[in-house]
């Protein structure tokens, strides 16, 4: 059988959670991106993240996964991160979300 979801992913939900966590105190939403196969939703929706939508985008340009992207309120994308979450993403994206919450 094929895989049943991004083990990289899996492995970076603890993090993710965290992120989700300070997210709401800067007023970030949370939204995953996922392939329009039913299979990307299904597995976010396994992770049990608490996050504010599941969407199939048009290509964004992700060349991998997980991968965060920060959108402001415009819908442009201000930063990327690729890859399983790490402490220091969890950083970076955290003071981002203070730079451009207050932006």
């Amino acid at each position: 059988g094929g895989a049943k979801g991004c083990h990289f992913c899996a492995e970076s939900v603890p993090t993710f959670r965290r992120i989700i966590s300070a997210a709401r105190g800067h007023d970030v939403g949370v939204v995953a991106l996922v392939p329009d196969d039913g299979l990307g939703k299904r597995h976010v929706e396994r992770l049990g993240l608490d996050i504010t939508d599941v969407k199939s985008p048009p290509d964004v340009g992700i060349e991998g996964t997980p991968t965060i992207l920060l959108v402001d309120r415009s819908g442009i994308i201000r930063a990327t991160w690729v890859g399983v979450a790490s402490a220091q993403m969890e950083t970076d994206v955290i003071a981002a979300f203070s730079r451009i919450s207050s932006s």
